[in-house]
């Protein structure tokens, strides 16, 4: 005895990315959940800083703040070791001859563009701002100071693209190390 199997063919509506059914305004509730916690956790954290009376100038909450510039200068040094594996990565073994060949391979782009986007961050940070404009009383008296601040200040003005595209950077420079490290891909030497 043969078995017979039906088939029913049913069309189902194409949607666009996040689009849904549902006529109703479903987003605003949990739109104001994300909206109530996030303000609690605003409060609290400032009521949890929050003092009654003045601490002075050396204050906790006030080295908190300052917080920002600290890692400032530990981020240079970062971007010093980020430089220096460009550099590394400019140099490939010649197979012949097993001395070092300077080259430029598809990494080299990835890990120079990575450095290049987060010295615009970096660079342009409102902290480092202070750091080259903020030693004088008056900016107009030091003409390599206001030099700096206006190199500082143009960068300044597009800092959150260069913080997404840094941040993007990288990303995309771990992932594509990690994977010609793992041998899924070779880095192609261009030059």
């Amino acid at each position: 005895m043969a078995s017979v199997t039906a088939s029913v063919s049913v069309g189902l509506p194409v949607r666009r990315f996040g689009k849904t059914a549902r006529r109703d305004a479903w987003w605003v509730q949990p739109l104001l959940v994300f909206l109530g916690l996030s303000t609690f956790l605003v409060y609290a954290t400032w009521a949890a800083f929050r003092r009654s009376s003045y601490w002075g100038e050396n204050s906790f909450p006030l080295a908190m703040q300052n917080i920002h510039r600290y890692m400032l200068f530990l981020s240079v040094g970062v971007l010093a070791i980020l430089a220096a594996d460009v550099y590394a990565a400019l140099w490939f073994p010649d197979p012949a001859t097993g001395r070092a060949a300077f080259g430029i391979g598809v990494g080299t782009l990835v890990l120079a563009a990575n450095v290049v986007l987060l010295s615009g961050y970096l660079f342009g940070c409102h902290s480092m701002r202070h750091v080259v404009g903020g030693c004088a009383d008056r900016l107009s008296s030091a003409p390599l100071g206001v030099r700096t601040y206006a190199c500082v200040s143009c960068l300044n003005r597009r800092h959150m693209v260069w913080a997404w595209t840094s941040l993007f950077s990288v990303g995309f420079s771990d992932l594509y190390v990690r994977l010609c490290s793992m041998g899924v891909w070779s880095d192609v030497r261009i030059w």
